[in-house]
């Protein structure tokens, strides 16, 4: 393997990416954390497929507080969303914990009929930091905002840690998949991160799928036989090490994918639902990865978020119609 190819590959704060479908996929092995996490039964085979809105999304006209509507119209006076035009999500509850969803999340609200879908409220931490940079390490860190704390793992690579303490950035005959795997996007994210750096990284993009394994073959070398017992040796058979584990995760995300198929083929024509439906057809295929990582970006809005002659329209709505149209599609593909 040429240096240059092979500096793609060296470990990255403990993370590992692969790309599939046109998409950036970084898979993660683990970390330290919590035990409670690893002591829920009813819980050990789901996966959980997180999606991350990127650039500070504006909640309350996502989830708007239909039961305090006038302190809402207060904290947003230009572009609050109007009574006759919200979604009510459910006329049951009690009248002060009514709410109402954004216009365009319909296929939402049709989830949430059907009992697939819920909405936690007021989640969050104490003394919400104004940075979007470190208030997004906090919440990915799972730290909080005492003067001193630390934003260096993440709490999902903690979670896989004490899942799976055995799995550490290779696949075993038990766990033949990445632990967690990121889509769509080349930048690691800190929730995946461990607090060591043991493990191996793909850096490769824009690859089709079915020719992923291919490519992984083409840019690898021949073992090197008689490793020294030196230092050098050591590093040399880390190396070997890492380029082992590539070529074992390329082979087996290749396979999942390739056996999996999509039920639903007219999803969104969208980055983000393409990201939902790769992931989609890596679990039908077999992919036993436990935590996947989708975002849609674009919520820094400013002066787009509403158009100034109908607050239900503007750069927001879209993002909304986006999100909700391809989760209902995904999960309608499940």
């Amino acid at each position: 393997m040429k240096r240059r190819n092979f500096l793609q590959f060296l470990p990255a704060a403990g993370v590992s990416s692969i790309a599939l479908n046109g998409f950036k996929i970084r898979p993660f092995a683990n970390t330290k954390m919590a035990n409670i996490l690893s002591n829920c039964d009813g819980v050990q085979d789901r996966i959980l497929v997180l999606v991350q809105l990127k650039g500070g999304n504006d909640g309350l006209n996502m989830i708007i507080p239909a039961a305090k509507f006038d302190r809402y119209v207060e904290l947003r006076p230009y572009t609050h969303i109007n009574e006759d035009a919200y979604i009510a999500l459910d006329n049951t509850l009690p009248n002060d914990s009514l709410v109402g969803l954004h216009p365009r999340m319909t296929g939402i609200k049709e989830m949430y009929d059907n009992g697939w879908a819920n909405i936690i409220q007021a989640a969050g931490y104490q003394n919400m930091n104004q940075s979007h940079f470190k208030g997004t390490d906090i919440w990915l860190s799972g730290s909080d905002t005492n003067q001193g704390s630390t934003t260096n793992s993440g709490w999902m690579g903690r979670a896989l840690q004490a899942l799976y303490p055995d799995v550490e950035g290779a696949p075993t005959i038990d766990m033949p998949d990445p632990l967690g795997i990121q889509v769509g996007d080349p930048n690691t994210s800190l929730g995946f991160h461990t607090e060591t750096e043991h493990q191996n990284a793909i850096n490769l993009s824009g690859q089709d799928p079915a020719g992923f394994f291919s490519l992984i073959q083409t840019i690898g070398g021949a073992p090197i036989l008689n490793v020294p017992d030196t230092d050098h040796g050591h590093e040399v058979e880390y190396i070997m090490g890492v380029e082992q584990s590539i070529n074992l995760y390329a082979a087996r995300i290749s396979q999942v994918f390739n056996a999996g198929s999509n039920a639903i083929t007219s999803y969104p024509n969208n980055s983000f639902a393409n990201q939902l439906k790769t992931v989609a057809r890596m679990i039908k295929g077999g992919c036993k990865t436990k935590i996947y990582l989708c975002q849609l970006g674009g919520f820094d809005t400013h002066n787009a978020q509403v158009d100034s002659g109908d607050t239900s329209l503007g750069s927001h709505a879209n993002l909304m119609g986006t999100l909700s149209d391809s989760i209902k599609t995904f999960f309608d593909d499940l």
